[in-house]
């Protein structure tokens, strides 16, 4: 599972990639609601949710923060990230309300609070740490563009906001690893025009496939001031061929590369 997200055409345009699993092309919220995935979802026309992890707590969490933003028009991004900063805290708070506490027998938060010295220490401190623990259960980025241009921001597992604007790309997932170094080696930058973006986070999308769990198909979405498409299966085939010449360009380099490290080791011997 990997959600690859870039800056690119000087900050009006943001390109969101992700993999598709070989037998969910059908994937429909619900029925595939005990697996994990990845899934890009539109917000409003201009920004989009990019999630990784536990189907049923992405359905969940994207219809508290849709309901949040829902009557709101031109929302800023900064306000739509507020909105989804306060959902994610919500939700985790809701995780934790009913995971740990419930069973326990208390209903909230603020009751936990006001029991805390009337319970045993070592209960208290048992319970504290069980909700220290709690995790969201899955990984988003909120990505779009307004006036303001493109913007990436990231929320962490334990709902805090961080913002990954400083060099213009980001991923999450399993395969994230793979495909910010993949952005880093062929040297993207936000200042290219959106063709070129194209093929260099269609190649960190190929790149985080050597990663787990990490789906053969691809599906990618361009977010402009005016709207968010997805790309057809035609501009798909068109990146992967562009992406197959390049592999092999690739190969030739790194073939020669092989071939200057024997005569560096003939030359020091």
């Amino acid at each position: 599972m990997v959600e690859i997200a870039v800056v690119c055409n000087g900050g009006e345009n943001i390109i969101v990639a992700r993999d598709e699993m070989k037998g969910c092309d059908e994937y429909e919220f619900g029925t595939y609601a005990d697996r994990n995935i990845s899934t890009i979802m539109k917000l409003t026309k201009t920004c989009a949710l990019a999630a990784v992890g536990n189907a049923s707590l992405i359905e969940d969490y994207y219809a508290m923060l849709h309901d949040e933003i829902v009557s709101e028009k031109k929302m800023p991004l900064c306000k739509i990230a507020q909105s989804a900063s306060k959902v994610s805290a919500m939700f985790l708070k809701e995780q934790v309300e009913q995971a740990i506490l419930l069973p326990k027998g208390i209903d909230s938060i603020t009751t936990f609070q006001g029991l805390r010295n009337e319970l045993d220490p070592e209960l208290g401190n048992s319970i504290q740490n069980d909700m220290d623990d709690i995790r969201l259960g899955f990984e988003v980025m909120l990505v779009g563009v307004d006036r303001g241009g493109g913007h990436i921001h990231e929320f962490d597992n334990r709902a805090k906001l961080i913002r990954s604007l400083d060099i213009g790309y980001n991923a999450i997932g399993i395969g994230a690893a793979h495909a910010l170094t993949s952005l880093g080696y062929t040297g993207f930058q936000s200042s290219m025009d959106l063709p070129e973006s194209l093929v260099h986070i269609f190649a960190a999308k190929k790149a985080a496939e050597r990663a787990p769990l990490v789906g053969p198909g691809t599906e990618v979405a361009v977010i402009d001031c005016a709207d968010m498409r997805f790309l057809d299966e035609l501009h798909l085939e068109g990146l992967e061929s562009i992406w197959l010449s390049r592999k092999k360009d690739f190969r030739n380099w790194e073939a020669d590369m092989n071939e200057v490290g024997r005569i560096e080791e003939n030359v020091i011997m």
